[in-house]
């Protein structure tokens, strides 16, 4: 009689099995929100370099020239999440216009190790291209000797397409003493950029992907 209940009370788990699959489903892979990008550019550099004097005031100002190369991570926007955010680090370089060394005494090569919160929006289109603003914050630190570090605010326009973007950008900063450690007067930077961006995970086959019940070799 035992048995009979124990066999009785089994068929209902032995049917449940039987409608099982044999193999689990494979669950759908989680979309990533975030995506790398390589980044490159040249800056033209301004600074306006005054003086209060006993007989007045004195203003000069001097450009420069260089560029920058890096690398970040931004979120994954579109037209149902406008905004975004990201982190970039990157490298940048300068070289001064000899009048700073004959006027300031101050060195002409200035680097800079650049890393940047940045916060997006982007613009509704129907358009294949892509239309995006950008604010940032770059803390500047300094990689040259005599150089102080500073920060330094930007605003950037953006236009992708595809796996790549073309940037066009402003930088301003200002303080009671500039970059070079010996001048110690009031100071003003204006920054130009022209750069532009590839993010290697929009372009077919350059990240090969796992596909489920395959082995990596």
């Amino acid at each position: 009689m035992r048995n009979i209940l124990l066999l009785l009370l089994s068929l209902p788990l032995m049917g449940t099995a039987q409608n099982m699959p044999a193999v689990a489903p494979t669950a759908a892979p989680k979309e990533k929100l975030l995506e790398g990008f390589a980044q490159v550019g040249y800056v033209h550099e301004l600074w306006v370099i005054s003086n209060n004097l006993s007989y007045g005031y004195s203003s000069l100002s001097y450009t420069g020239a260089g560029y920058y190369a890096g690398a970040g991570l931004r979120s994954k926007m579109s037209a149902a999440r406008p905004l975004g955010f990201g982190v970039s680090v990157d490298y940048l370089s300068y070289n001064m216009d000899k009048t700073l060394a004959t006027n300031e005494r101050a060195p002409l090569t200035y680097g800079f190790l650049r890393m940047t919160p940045m916060i997006y929006y982007r613009f509704k289109t129907k358009s294949s291209l892509t239309f995006t603003a950008r604010g940032d914050i770059g803390c500047m630190v300094a990689t040259t000797n005599n150089t102080d570090n500073y920060l330094q605010l930007g605003l950037k326009g953006c236009v992708g397409y595809d796996a790549y973007e073309a940037n066009i950008g402003f930088n301003f900063s200002q303080g009671n003493s500039t970059p070079a450690t010996d001048v110690n007067n009031k100071w003003r930077e204006q920054m130009f950029s022209i750069g532009v961006a590839c993010y290697p995970g929009r372009i077919p086959g350059f990240i090969p992907h796992h596909q489920p019940g395959t082995t990596i070799k």
